[in-house]
């Protein structure tokens, strides 16, 4: 199996050439999950 890294190294290669797009997906850590937590965003619900 290869690493991150290498793979993201791979994908970063080919994408700049232009022969295939790519897709960026964010990972939370468990950290980043309780800091979200710990937020009070507003929310304003569609026409409200």
């Amino acid at each position: 199996m290869i690493s991150p890294a290498a793979a993201a190294a791979g994908a970063l290669t080919a994408a700049a050439s232009g022969a295939l797009g790519t897709r960026t997906i964010v990972l939370l850590t468990l950290e980043d999950v309780d800091a979200a937590t710990k937020l009070s965003p507003t929310y304003r619900p569609p026409g409200g």
